[in-house]
C-alpha cells in the first residue's frame, strides 16, 4: 500500500452528535441500561479528561497518583458479544449520550469494510493507523475552527468505531482520542 487512503475511502459516513435520531435509537436498546450508563461515563472520561481532573481536584486533591493512572489508560473500549446483541447499535448511538453528558459535539467515523484490506502483510495496520490519523486531524481542524482568532489550547476530540467479525462473535472497538492541532 503506497498511497495514504482518503477520508472517504476509510469511513463509510460521518455521524454528528447530539442528534435526536440516535438518542431515540439508544433509548430503544432495552436491557442494556447499566452497560449504556457505564459506557457513557467511560467515553466521557476519554473525550473530556479535564472533567475528571476538575472533579478530583475539588473532592480528592490528594489522589493525584490515582488520577494520573486513570488518565493514562488506553483510549479504547471493546464491545464483545453474540451476533445480534446490540453492539453495533450501541456503538453508533452512545456518542449522542456522551455528547449530551459532556455538553460537546462529537463526530463518529464508522470505518468501512475496506479498512480490513486485502490480506497483504501490514495492510490492516496501515489502514487503521491512517484512520486514526484522519480522526485526530479532523478533530484538530474542528477544534481550531471553534476557536476565536489567535486563541489556542482547546481540547481536540475524536471517536472512531471499528467492527470486526470473529467466529460468530462481533466486536466493536470504540476509541476516544485527543490530538494536538
Amino acid at each position: 500500500m503506497n498511497t495514504r487512503p482518503t477520508l472517504d475511502e476509510l469511513f463509510e459516513r460521518r455521524i454528528t452528535y447530539p442528534d435526536i435520531e440516535p438518542q431515540a435509537r439508544l433509548a430503544r436498546l432495552v436491557g442494556l441500561d447499566e452497560q449504556k450508563n457505564r459506557l457513557a461515563k467511560i467515553l466521557g472520561l476519554l473525550v473530556n479528561p479535564g472533567g475528571l481532573a476538575d472533579w478530583a481536584k475539588k473532592h480528592h486533591p490528594s489522589a493525584r497518583a490515582l488520577l494520573d493512572t486513570v488518565l493514562r489508560r488506553p483510549p479504547l473500549v471493546v464491545l464483545a458479544g453474540d451476533v445480534g446483541s446490540g453492539k453495533t447499535e450501541l456503538a453508533e448511538t452512545i456518542g449522542d449520550a456522551v455528547a449530551r453528558q459532556e455538553k460537546i459535539d462529537i463526530t463518529l467515523f464508522p470505518l468501512s469494510l475496506s479498512t480490513r484490506g486485502h490480506g497483504r502483510v501490514g495492510e490492516m495496520t496501515q489502514l487503521l493507523s491512517a484512520a486514526f490519523d484522519h480522526t485526530v486531524s479532523v478533530a484538530g481542524d474542528q477544534s481550531q475552527a471553534d476557536l476565536p482568532s489567535g486563541a489556542e489550547g482547546k481540547e481536540n476530540r475524536a471517536i472512531c468505531c471499528r467492527g470486526a467479525r470473529r467466529r460468530g462473535c462481533q466486536e466493536q472497538r470504540l476509541c476516544g482520542g485527543q490530538g494536538d492541532p
